[in-house]
């Protein structure tokens, strides 16, 4: 599938949800994580990349530190390689309010 092929690989690579990145960004930075993050928006617009990478940037075992003090996961180690292959158990909640 195109989607997953060209599926942004860190949060650098995110383009137009400046917002959401800083955000997200800076809980990483910190250890600061929320219990839970909702991602709410049309369809396309990044909801499960957003998810996905920062379940790879807690996951992973050889985070990177970025020159801005981000942290981005290595791609290489087994636990990024079962989120880029999407060999992962999911846990997902949906509310309809």
């Amino acid at each position: 599938m195109l989607a997953t092929d060209i599926r942004a690989r860190s949060l650098n690579d995110i383009i137009g949800q400046e917002t959401v990145v800083k955000g997200l960004k800076n809980y990483l930075k910190n250890n600061n994580l929320p219990d839970i993050i909702y991602f709410i928006g049309n369809s396309g617009s990044g909801k499960t990349t957003l998810a996905y990478l920062t379940a790879m940037t807690l996951n992973c075992h050889n985070k990177k530190i970025e020159e801005d003090g981000t942290i981005s996961p290595c791609l290489e180690c087994p636990s990024c390689q079962d989120v880029i292959s999407e060999r992962f158990q999911r846990d997902i909640h949906v509310y309809n309010g």
